[in-house]
């Protein structure tokens, strides 16, 4: 399995997240693992 960690500022609605989030949703996952590192809070 391979693992990959990302590390973004939030889950929130961003081109970046997004994009992520759309991969993590249609990727094998019994061949790789997605692990998510968020560095800021969200904000309110």
């Amino acid at each position: 399995m391979i693992r990959v960690l990302q590390i973004i500022g939030s889950l929130e609605r961003g081109g970046a997240e997004t994009f992520l989030v759309n991969l993590y949703r249609n990727i094998d996952r019994d061949k790789v693992q997605f692990d998510f590192a968020i560095y800021n809070e969200p904000s309110e």
